[in-house]
């Protein structure tokens, strides 16, 4: 007995070829022309488009011309996004290690970071009580000058108490509030 027989196939065969390759090119030219075709159409189409809304348009403004911006209202694009940043974090960079004033009326600076660092590190963070003791400490302080000033600045200014006027220089308002009380309490 063959192998073929005890297979029980019959004649084994194979196919020739897997693909025609005639018809793919053809189907790929055709799919380029067509898209050559509507690419044209299209630009017929909208150089048509384009004269009609030029010919229905009305003429611009000529005054518009004239108080047209010449740049665009902000925010505006960076023109060098890199340098931009580089001159920023130059800026950051000396704002962070240097000494310098953030308010000088209320005694405020600003110190480099580092230092900043070490002088938590070795002081710790502040505690509510702390912060608190702080702020009243300050207050008591303003305050007591406050206080000073108006004792000090009354002597000179009896004459414009007794009119009602708060002389210049107490900021704490006790010479308003002695005002207040020769006229009335207004």
């Amino acid at each position: 007995m063959s192998e073929q027989e005890m297979s029980g196939h019959g004649q084994i065969s194979y196919e020739g070829k897997d693909l025609r390759f005639r018809p793919i090119v053809w189907a790929s030219i055709g799919l380029a022309l067509i898209t050559l075709v509507f690419c044209a159409l299209m630009w017929v189409f909208f150089a048509f488009l384009s004269a009609r809304e030029a010919s229905q348009s009305p003429a611009p403004n000529p005054l518009a011309a004239a108080e047209a911006r010449t740049e665009p209202p902000s925010p505006r694009l960076l023109v060098d996004p890199v340098a931009s940043y580089h001159e920023f974090k130059q800026q950051e960079e000396v704002l962070l290690n240097s000494y310098g004033w953030v308010d000088k009326e209320a005694g405020l600076v600003h110190v480099p970071i580092e230092r900043a660092i070490k002088t938590l590190a070795a002081q710790g963070l502040p505690s509510y009580d702390a912060a608190a003791e702080r702020e009243r400490a300050r207050n008591e302080a303003a305050a007591s000058n406050g206080a000073n000033a108006a004792a000090a600045a009354g002597t000179a200014a009896q004459g414009s108490a007794t009119q009602g006027v708060a002389p210049a220089g107490t900021g704490t308002g006790s010479g308003q509030a002695a005002g207040r009380q020769e006229h009335g309490g207004r």
